[in-house]
């Protein structure tokens, strides 16, 4: 489920960038659980541009699949210092008392420039919410925002989700899946969503009906790692914010880097709507993902800052 990958700041930056004043020693080490999809990839990003380096710190990559309870093992078992999740996971095991605490963003939705959709077979008669009631729905994930977000989507536009069956189906065999009819329509993101037009079109951008914007993923430690480095997660947090800076202004660079995380064409990555990244944290962004995933997971309601990190005297 993950690959060693070696990448170290220090060794990969691809620009040099002025050196932050220190004391002269040693980068610390960052082990990051990494995922290669563009939403979870701004350390890559900070890294292949030195930015990490600038504020000494080397990360060391293991590259996991999408697989979010193989991350959340790694880091609480203390083989990794940071993890990436999708907000719901986060939500969830914070009611279930697990010592996770988010300490930096990961990748946005904004309506305005979707980078997932709703997609049926071309010649497909569904056309309505309602039309996908008795009808199986692919997603990449269960009990994640890739189901809570249709079911939004299908209850606000006149549906019942409860009607619908959901499936995981992982995304390079979501075309495959529509056409062989084995679902019905497919919850899909970039690149796929472009890459599939020639099979499938976009029944609706569903992710509207939780907000027109919100962060999708965002990166979390324990809390007692967080507590034992607090100059060390300020440096993090800060090459964070300055990576989401330069990724947000230089989509056509982190395409590239894109491409050779994941394997996909360069041409696909700079065709597509790409992802952007909040140059701050705030409750606000989380809220909506957190008020669907309580109600269609049936749980208690959480209040989205308990989620985020504030050092020790105020973690929730």
């Amino acid at each position: 489920m993950m690959r060693r990958n070696h990448w170290l700041t220090g060794l990969a930056a691809a620009a040099a960038l002025p050196a932050v004043p220190r004391a002269a020693r040693a980068n610390d080490l960052i082990r990051i659980a990494g995922v290669p999809f563009d939403v979870t990839a701004l350390p890559y990003f900070g890294a292949g541009n030195g930015i990490f380096k600038k504020y000494g710190i080397d990360l060391e990559f293991d590259t996991f699949s999408s697989n979010g309870s193989a991350i959340a093992s790694a880091v609480s078992g203390g083989s990794m210092d940071v993890g990436v999740s999708n907000i719901p996971t986060l939500a969830l095991a914070h009611l279930k008392r697990f010592p996770y605490t988010i300490v930096a963003g990961g990748g946005l939705y904004q309506s305005s420039a979707p980078i997932n959709a709703l997609v049926v077979l071309n010649a497909s008669p569904l056309r309505t919410a309602k039309d996908l009631e008795g009808k199986t729905l692919g997603t990449n994930g269960l009990n994640n925002i890739g189901q809570f977000g249709p079911q939004a989507w299908i209850d606000k536009n006149g549906g019942d989700s409860a009607k619908v069956k959901f499936i995981e189906v992982p995304p390079a065999e979501m075309a495959a899946a529509l056409s062989q009819g084995r679902i019905d329509a497919a919850f899909v993101t970039e690149p796929f969503l472009t890459a599939d037009k020639s099979v499938a079109r976009v029944f609706a951008t569903c992710f509207d009906a939780v907000a027109s914007r919100f962060l999708i993923c965002a990166f979390f430690t324990t809390t007692d790692w967080a507590d034992a480095h607090p100059e060390l997660l300020r440096r993090f947090q800060s090459a964070m914010r300055e990576s989401a800076h330069w990724s947000n202004a230089n989509h056509a660079a982190t395409a590239d880097v894109l491409a050779g995380l994941s394997k996909v064409d360069p041409k696909l990555l700079h065709a597509i709507n790409r992802a952007a990244f909040p140059e701050t944290l705030d409750a606000g962004m989380l809220q909506p993902v957190v008020d669907v995933t309580t109600r269609y997971a049936g749980v208690d309601h959480v209040r989205a800052e308990e989620l985020i990190y504030r050092g020790g005297a105020t973690r929730g």
